[in-house]
């Protein structure tokens, strides 16, 4: 419980802060669920790859922000690579990540806010994702460029700005690392319950209850899926709650059954349980 509370926490400082700072919480998520360390082998990746970066850098062209030439010669090279879905729940682990040079889209962009705070740009992942996960760069002279890291780092040509630009805030930099940390671990919730790792489910959506209080959904969820691991009083307590904020009758047939349902089990294990 201690550990969960200090990724809470970890998370919570996040709100307000460059997006390049939510990694390291994310790699605290990591270690939560795999209960091994991760920091110590993140740093021994890091080291090797920024060493890679760092060439690249150098000898990319000046006729171009060198940040964006560096982003798609790292896909060039074969230093990264965005695989094709399905994804696996290694593709949110960023040690794995770093040390393979794939994973989820969320991952990567994660490795690339992060690998930015070495370079003299300022890079942010644009508020589009999951749909899209497109990066504005700002260089020493104070030009915008933007590429598309599902295009393996390809630089937009500005012809194929107004596809995308048209849905934006005025402010492009509203995102900050906060909510790029909640678009990870929403990811990475949706990728664990398709492989029904339920326990890992738990975890995550414990954490988003308690970041995200009025997010009701997640209660719901949470319920759900504290069901399918026999948590039975935890899941109708949750479902209760959800349903002192949302009307009943109007709630989803999945939660209604699920809400009657361990209403009966409750009421047959206080039958069943003998007095003291």
């Amino acid at each position: 419980m201690d550990s969960y509370l200090k990724v809470c926490n970890q998370i919570n400082k996040l709100k307000g802060k460059p997006q390049k700072e939510a990694l390291l919480a994310a790699i605290s998520l990591n270690a939560l669920l795999t209960k091994t360390p991760q920091h110590q082998a993140f740093s021994y990746y890091e080291k090797k790859a920024l060493r890679k970066i760092r060439l690249l850098y150098d000898a990319s062209s000046s006729c171009l922000s060198q940040y964006s030439q560096v982003s798609q010669n790292l896909f060039k090279e074969g230093l990264f690579k965005v695989p094709k879905p399905p994804y696996e729940p290694c593709d949110f682990i960023l040690s794995e990540v770093l040390q393979k040079g794939s994973g989820h889209p969320i991952s990567l962009s994660l490795l690339f806010l992060y690998f930015s705070r070495h370079f003299p740009c300022s890079l942010f992942l644009l508020p589009l994702a999951p749909q899209a996960y497109i990066f504005k760069l700002i260089d020493q002279k104070n030009s915008c460029h933007y590429f598309d890291l599902q295009k393996q780092g390809q630089v937009l040509p500005r012809e194929e700005l107004p596809s995308f630009s048209s849905s934006l805030s005025p402010s492009l930099q509203t995102l900050d690392a906060y909510k790029v940390l909640l678009l990870f671990i929403e990811q990475y919730i949706r990728i664990l319950k398709e492989k029904e790792l339920f326990q890992q489910v738990h975890i995550l959506l414990s954490i988003m209850c308690e970041l995200e209080p009025l997010q009701h959904h997640f209660l719901a969820e949470r319920a759900l899926v504290r069901r399918k691991l026999g948590l039975i009083n935890l899941a109708l307590e949750d479902l209760k709650t959800f349903f002192s904020f949302n009307n009943k009758s109007e709630a989803p047939k999945e939660l209604k059954v699920a809400f009657y349902e361990l209403q009966t089990l409750c009421q047959f294990k206080d039958k069943m349980t003998p007095p003291v």
